[in-house]
């Protein structure tokens, strides 16, 4: 197959790099050829680049690596995911007075009230990554999806706005172009994830989804079947692991294989482990101490209580703290023990579940590749394909200049 059929997808993680190939099948999904993950921890913290030069080499390595396995060379072109606390949101009011005669309200109209919604003050070091329609008002009648040939005075749209600092994805850039490779775009990790794991039921009951990830916990809510909130919480399993390390005295990698191996993050989990003593390795290398799953559990329950304090605190400064009915948790932290019940215990969620890809868009060559460590990158193989119409295609305009046709023909993509 040409190198020219594949997609590639790099997720800049909170303190790693994945990547992901794959191609668009003939039946509409995105068969996933091969995936790699590689850390990077002394070059990334939270998402946010460190040393440009560690994380070119690492980048070089996962890309090679993918296509290696799939037997593909000279891969160029890359969709980047990014994360951390460099990014923000916010909700906003677009307003637009149709002046014309007939009133019919056409996709110029759209393009235009979505204009309107994003022009909002944001700081000089900032930018606008993405805008989100999440619904429109006719004559101030809310609740319609696709206004066009509608008849109406004044249009109005929410829009859910994901801004960056400038310097953090400009470092990403760097790192992407030292690497050898061009960037397509920079996607939020969070929106194509979402948009893969939620069923449609799911983002218009009311949902919110977690992603643990090892540095960072990003959020979000969805509710009539648009995101509405966002945010990035500076903490994730990382953090539980130093805990572990710093209590036992031991190695960070010896914590980190009794957190996933033994590990709880509510008491309740307990039941289902033999409390039988572990023998670990001390930091000397020599020294050996014996500790039991029940002591495993003290250490982590308070961070996993902190994570989940920092995700309710976030909540309640928004509108949307008690819309969702429930919460779908991915991410490596998701695989904790008991870590479904913190959460339903947390949010008095009716139902958590632990996320999976959508088998309706994507395949697997191989299923040793659906790895919750792989869907950041796996699920934006699909925003090219399935998820572009999600957003108001900003960046496009940015690179290649704004006129009216385009907006106009990126809206009527909104409604397809």
């Amino acid at each position: 197959m040409p190198k020219e059929d594949f997609i590639a997808a790099l997720d800049i993680g909170s303190s790693g790099v994945t990547a992901a190939l794959g191609f668009n099948r003939k039946d509409n999904k995105i068969e996933v050829v091969s995936c790699a993950h590689k850390e990077c921890v002394k070059g990334i913290k939270s998402g946010v680049v460190l040393d440009i030069q560690k994380v070119s080499q690492t980048i070089s390595d996962v890309i090679e690596e993918v296509e290696e396995k799939a037997g593909v060379k000279s891969i160029s072109d890359l969709y980047i995911a990014v994360r951390g606390t460099y990014i923000s949101s916010i909700n906003n009011r677009g307003i637009y007075n149709i002046t014309r005669t007939d009133k019919d309200i056409n996709e110029e109209d759209v393009a235009n009230v979505i204009a309107n919604a994003k022009a909002i003050h944001i700081p000089s070091d900032r930018e606008i990554m993405h805008v989100i329609p999440q619904q429109f008002y006719i004559d101030k009648h809310d609740g319609f999806l696709n206004p066009v040939g509608m008849e109406g005075s004044i249009l109005e749209a929410d829009v859910h706005i994901i801004s960056v600092n400038n310097s953090h994805i400009n470092n990403i850039s760097k790192v992407v172009a030292n690497a050898g490779y061009n960037y397509i775009e920079h996607v939020y990790h969070l929106l194509p994830l979402s948009e893969m794991i939620l069923s449609e039921e799911e983002k218009s009951i009311g949902s919110m989804v977690i992603d643990f990830g090892d540095q960072t916990t990003s959020v979000a809510i969805y509710y009539k079947g648009k995101m509405y909130f966002s945010t990035e919480i500076p903490m994730g399993g990382y953090h539980i692991t130093n805990d572990i390390s710093a209590a036992l005295n031991i190695s960070h990698d010896s914590a980190k294989m009794l957190k996933e191996k033994y590990g709880c993050a509510i008491s309740s989990s307990l039941s289902d482990i033999e409390d039988e003593p572990i023998t670990v390795i001390g930091l000397d290398r020599v020294s050996k101490k014996q500790v039991r799953p029940s002591q495993i559990m003290e250490y982590i329950q308070p961070r996993v209580e902190e994570i989940l304090e920092r995700i309710t605190d976030a909540l309640s400064k928004s509108d949307y703290d008690s819309v969702a009915a429930g919460a779908v948790i991915t991410g490596g932290g998701a695989l904790l023990k008991g870590m479904k019940e913190a959460v339903k215990q947390v949010f008095n969620a009716r139902d958590v579940r632990l996320g999976y890809l959508n088998p309706d868009m994507v395949n697997f060559k191989d299923e040793d590749l659906n790895k919750q460590k792989y869907f950041s990158a796996i699920s934006l193989l699909c925003y090219p394909f399935y998820l572009t119409n999600i957003v108001y295609y900003d960046e496009l305009y940015r690179k290649k200049g704004s006129n009216v046709k385009r907006w106009i023909s990126f809206v009527k993509g909104l409604f397809r």
